[in-house]
């Protein structure tokens, strides 16, 4: 069997070959560079005859592909969106880490080299089988070249055949083919740092949650060197800080370690070459460096490296050396930076005078060995507060904006934090003071938060804050349950006993025609296409309504705000399922039936098996809410009574329906009826009022115990 193919597809160029030449894969990097699912791979083996034969099944355990055939067959499919020139310079990327590890260079040399080489290769061709000299001969005679040779003419010449070999294929590949020359060196990091464990190195949703904490703080950044410079997590700082390639960010370093400088300007080169024409050193110290827009700090992350006293002492160092005003970003664990202050230390002394702005707890890592190690984020500025103002510290709790797939969790922490820092920069409003209500976490008292460490401090304003809620709360039933007005219920129909006869089924109704049942979708199909709807989706979406939003619907009459959704072009893969329409009835049968009219404001919704669609056909009138709410109530009527009676054994087929009742339902609007409906729908308001002065009732009891139980609430003697 073979796969579709592409009207207009290119072979591989004579260029592409040379970078794939003696370059395999194993299926899980031939998934990465196709842009494809690992299982993909191994169902392509199986189902397309056509698929390039491995040529190794033994190294380490896995197949192996060659590059350059894979890329060929993947060129042609439709099934496969990437380009080959993307494709090719991956492939490049991903064939050569081994070989990258090999040369037994740490990975800040690895960096460096392959920095320097990618800069030459986008001013001249790559050429196989070239030596370092010659490719600096031609850059030299190279008139687009000739500005870079000031900056890596030393790095090229102090680079062995076989580290040139190795890097240069991997550099070219990605002058000739990439344009995200910062992406492809995390690329390249993140790859060989997964081949090497015994390196700190800090996870990409964390380094994407200080990038967004720095990125109103970016156009002039200082690193400053709390830990040994050159280990990976500096570099991937840099990486991180310099930013995108559109934005002239400039970020300084002090250290003396003159590679990681070495490495920040290539960096900047790659991200800005216009920075070419600029005769400025990466190298400063915060002392000179007086128009800087924030500091970053990293301590070291190794528990062997743990020095408290030691790595305050550094923090106050760097505060006092900062320009005033300026926030200071400090990356370490939470056992340096959350701990209690030893009375007269450095970290007593930072806290008590009101430099400690803000901890953001960034969660557990797994740091050299050591699992569940837990890293904060300080930020500090160098100031003093007003005598007699108290100084504040923000607590913020990121934990679980750096998770792998944080969505939208970091919003709040970033709003929380960058309008601390703004506002306190700018002094428009006095932050320490506690004015800037936090949507994300507590504000505690800097002093107590030395004295008690940050879990300590976090309970005890989390406890102050639950007071205030609670008080809210309490105050917000008592509203409730004091102002509610409504008029009594009233019978305005005329009843009178019935025969009892002329009573139609449901099983009647459906042999007749009059109603159909349409099956739920199964949970296996909505699974795979579920995902949380959220307010602006960028495609139409439909809600799945199973049986637990049938549950809300029964207790509080409305559908939840938001449930799981599915794509509409997704729905045609999950079997039988179709839309519900205006009018329909969703229905379950279990031990508590639920009911629920489809209505215009639910808009697209599926039911979710065993939630089905009861769905009335019109011989005349179209579908519509036409006396639905006194169907639906005559069936959830009917299967409590089955379900009293019968147990498990309810049935809707079963439900039973007076004759005028099944006229007016099924055949033509009866003027009665429609008052019935009327007045059905006023005594289910009266029930909606009455059950939210029950909710409130209940709201006050259990909230005014549980501050008794907890202290936040105290009995005002006074009062």
């Amino acid at each position: 069997m073979s796969s579709p193919l592409r009207e207009n597809h290119s072979a591989l160029s004579p260029l592409a070959i040379s970078l794939l030449q003696d370059i395999s894969l194993n299926s899980t990097q031939a998934a990465r560079v196709l842009g494809v699912q690992r299982p993909v791979i191994s169902t392509w083996v199986s189902r397309h005859t056509d698929f390039p034969q491995p040529i190794d099944k033994h190294r380490n355990n896995h197949t192996y592909y060659q590059a350059a055939k894979l890329i060929e067959w993947a060129s042609a499919r439709d099934t496969v969106t990437r380009s080959v020139d993307e494709m090719v310079y991956l492939a490049a990327i991903e064939g050569n880490v081994e070989a990258c590890k090999g040369l037994n260079l740490p990975i800040q040399e690895i960096l460096i080299r392959f920095s320097t080489l990618i800069l030459m290769y986008r001013s001249v061709e790559y050429r196989q089988d070239e030596r370092p000299l010659g490719l600096l001969r031609r850059c030299a005679g190279s008139v687009a070249a000739r500005p870079l040779l000031k900056h890596i003419e030393s790095e090229l010449l102090g680079m062995s055949d076989e580290q040139f070999r190795v890097l240069g294929r991997v550099a070219g590949a990605v002058a000739e083919y990439s344009s995200d020359y910062l992406s492809d060196l995390q690329r390249v990091t993140y790859l060989l740092a997964s081949q090497d464990r015994g390196q700190e190195q800090l996870s990409v949703s964390l380094l994407e949650f200080l990038a967004r904490v720095a990125s109103p703080f970016a156009e002039r950044m200082h690193m400053r060197g709390g830990a040994p410079f050159g280990q990976l997590v500096t570099v991937q700082l840099l990486q991180t800080l310099v930013g995108d390639v559109d934005e002239k960010r400039r970020i300084h370093v002090s250290s003396s370690n003159d590679r990681t400088a070495v490495l920040l300007r290539l960096i900047v080169l790659l991200s800005n070459e216009e920075q070419l024409l600029e005769d400025h050193s990466p190298v400063a110290t915060l002392e000179d460096d007086i128009e800087l827009t924030s500091v970053w700090v990293h301590l070291p992350l190794h528990a062997s490296y743990t020095d408290s006293i030691g790595q305050w002492a550094e923090i106050n160092s760097v505060v006092s050396d900062s320009p005033v005003g300026r926030p200071i970003f400090v990356v370490g664990r939470a056992d340096v930076l959350g701990t209690k202050a030893e009375p007269g230390s450095d970290h007593s002394y930072l806290a008590e005078y009101g430099h400690l702005i803000a901890l953001v707890d960034l969660g557990t890592k797994h740091v050299l060995g050591e699992s569940g190690v837990q890293l904060m984020l300080g930020i500090f500025e160098n100031r003093r507060i007003d005598e007699g103002l108290v100084p504040y510290t923000a607590l913020l709790d990121a934990s679980s904006a750096t998770k792998v797939e944080p969505g939208n969790a970091s919003a709040p922490v970033l709003h929380d934090l960058h309008t601390v820092l703004v506002e306190n920069r700018l002094d428009s409003v006095h932050v320490v003071s506690g004015e800037h209500i936090l949507t994300s976490g507590v504000r505690a008292r800097s002093r107590q938060l030395a004295e008690s460490g940050f879990s300590s401090a976090w309970i005890s304003s989390m406890q102050r804050q639950s007071a205030n809620r609670l008080m809210v709360t309490i105050n917000e039933s008592l509203r409730v349950v004091n102002t509610v007005d409504y008029s009594p219920a009233r019978l305005d129909w005329p009843v009178k006993a019935g025969q009892g006869e002329n009573i139609l089924t449901l099983q009647e109704a459906r042999e007749n025609g009059k109603v159909k049942r349409i099956p739920g979708a199964a949970r296996e199909k909505l699974a795979d296409f579920a995902q949380p709807t959220e307010e602006e989706a960028d495609s139409l979406g439909i809600r799945i309504i199973d049986v637990e939003a049938m549950q809300r619907v029964r207790e509080t009459g409305s559908l939840p705000a938001e449930y799981f959704e599915v794509s509409v072009s997704d729905l045609s893969s999950i079997g039988r399922a179709e839309p519900a329409q205006v009018g329909d009835l969703l229905v379950y049968e279990g031990e508590q039936p639920s009911v629920l009219v489809v209505s215009e404001h639910h808009g697209l919704v599926v039911p979710q098996s065993p939630v089905f669609t009861l769905r009335r056909r019109y011989e005349s009138l179209p579908s519509s809410t036409h006396l639905a709410e006194i169907f639906a109530g005559i069936v959830l009527s009917e299967l409590q009574v089955q379900n009293t009676s019968l147990g498990p054994r309810a049935s809707w087929l079963r439900v039973r329906l007076g004759a005028s009742a099944y006229s007016a339902i099924f055949e033509h609007h009866a003027s009665e009826w429609a008052e019935v409906e009327k007045e059905l729908n006023e005594i289910r308001a009266h029930r909606q009022v009455l059950q939210a002065q029950i909710d409130a009732l209940n709201a006050i009891e259990s909230n005014t115990l549980k501050g008794f139980a907890e202290g936040t609430l105290e009995i005002n003697t006074k009062g």
